[in-house]
């Protein structure tokens, strides 16, 4: 074997080697984030919040009973706890009497304008 072909044998052994990593590395998928998700179902609501750039936390809205819960993932336990759990009515009674504010009306309850025809005065 002569030098020649000894220096294509190891250019392109060198190309193959190259190019299997390029496809190792570019058909990585990218990293997913799910900061800012919302969904919600029936009486539930749940919203993803990003606690630290490591660290997210899903809160989850019972609606009926009035009451959030956060969560956080925990690796170490490989479980998902509990990171405070609040009661919605409380709250909102709270903060009612502080700011001195009215508690909110249910939209159903309030009253509506008569209705009139078109061209005609109430």
């Amino acid at each position: 074997m002569d030098n020649r072909n000894f220096a294509i044998g190891i250019l392109s052994t060198t190309a193959v080697i190259l190019l299997v990593g390029f496809f190792l590395v570019s058909s990585r998928p990218d990293p997913v984030y799910a900061a800012g998700m919302e969904a919600s179902s029936g009486n539930y609501t749940m919203v993803v919040s990003q606690l630290s750039d490591a660290e997210e936390m899903l809160i989850v809205i019972d609606s009926t009973a009035a009451k959030m819960g956060t969560f956080s993932y925990e690796p170490a336990r490989r479980s998902i706890v509990p990171i405070q759990l609040i009661d919605l009515n409380a709250m909102r009674k709270a903060t009612a009497n502080q700011s001195g504010a009215t508690q909110p009306t249910d939209p159903r309850n309030r009253k509506r304008p008569p209705r009139t025809r078109p061209g005609t005065r109430p």
